[in-house]
């Protein structure tokens, strides 16, 4: 179980929900911290780090990075491509997560 969670946790790390768009002072002083440090930098930021901020108050996981992949989708098809480009639930859980196995 403990190789499964730190197998899953590596991946997630490099998912499209767990990227997140924040200056580069601010990326290279947050890097690798804890999200309750992260968080702290966000707190003054961009509007995307401001959302990070005010949205995922707990914890940063498996549902929020999935929740955040959603939410970067979502923009890119809706307001990016406006409208343009139109993904299924299926294909959106492709793209976040490569493998059903590791869908919260």
């Amino acid at each position: 179980a403990y190789f499964m969670l730190r197998l899953s946790e590596k991946i997630l790390v490099n998912t499209f929900g767990n990227f997140t768009i924040i200056q580069n002072v601010r990326n290279a002083t947050a890097s690798n911290s804890a999200w309750f440090d992260k968080r702290v930098i966000y707190a003054n930021g961009c509007y995307s780090e401001t959302h990070l901020y005010n949205k995922y108050t707990k914890s940063w996981n498996h549902v929020s990075i999935k929740s955040h992949g959603l939410n970067l989708l979502e923009f890119l098809c809706n307001d990016f491509l406006k409208g343009m480009l139109t993904l299924t639930a299926d294909e959106k859980d492709q793209i976040l997560f490569h493998d059903k196995m590791y869908q919260p």
